[in-house]
């Protein structure tokens, strides 16, 4: 692991998240996008889990959870992600990580981002882009639209071609 972080107490992850993050990693989980999981002792008693995680491209998620699996206390991700807290994929490995365990906190997990998802929907915007190119071989005019959504703050938080 690069760095040290705090320790984040599972039932407080979705708070330690950013929202876009928490979203679209509970939607990989939900998708089925990772991968087989493998288990393995870390030090202190804890417990580190790892999987890849089918995204745009496949990334390879590491996580320590405590001995409890009540905190997780580091995580690693092959994906560019720079923010601070736990990246989508992260958040996916996690998720069914307590899934595979048939943990408790999973059924609050899913419920606290459900509540996330709709809190943040009214500080949403879109964009819609309409771009144009011209294909000279078969002289004619392409169109291709493009939705961008973003957050209050102005962040991209999600960009999609609906064609």
């Amino acid at each position: 692991m690069d760095q040290v972080r705090d320790a984040i107490s599972i039932e407080a992850l979705a708070g330690q998240t950013g929202t876009s993050e928490w979203i679209r990693g509970k939607a990989y989980y939900r998708n089925g996008r990772v991968g087989p999981l493998a288990f393995e002792s870390a030090p202190g008693g804890n417990h580190a889990v790892h999987a890849a995680v089918h995204a745009a491209d496949s990334y390879i998620v590491r996580l320590i959870l405590s001995s409890q699996a009540d905190r997780l206390l580091d995580w690693q991700c092959s994906c560019p992600h720079t923010q601070p807290g736990p990246c989508r994929h992260a958040v996916a490995l996690l998720l069914r990580t307590l899934s595979e365990k048939g943990d408790s906190k999973l059924r609050r997990l899913l419920a606290v981002s459900s509540h996330l998802q709709d809190a943040s929907v009214d500080h949403l915007t879109t964009d819609v882009h309409i771009l144009f190119r011209y294909q000279k071989q078969n002289d004619r005019i392409l169109v291709f639209p493009r939705l961008i959504k973003r957050n209050r703050a102005g962040q991209k938080i999600m960009s999609v071609n609906p064609l």
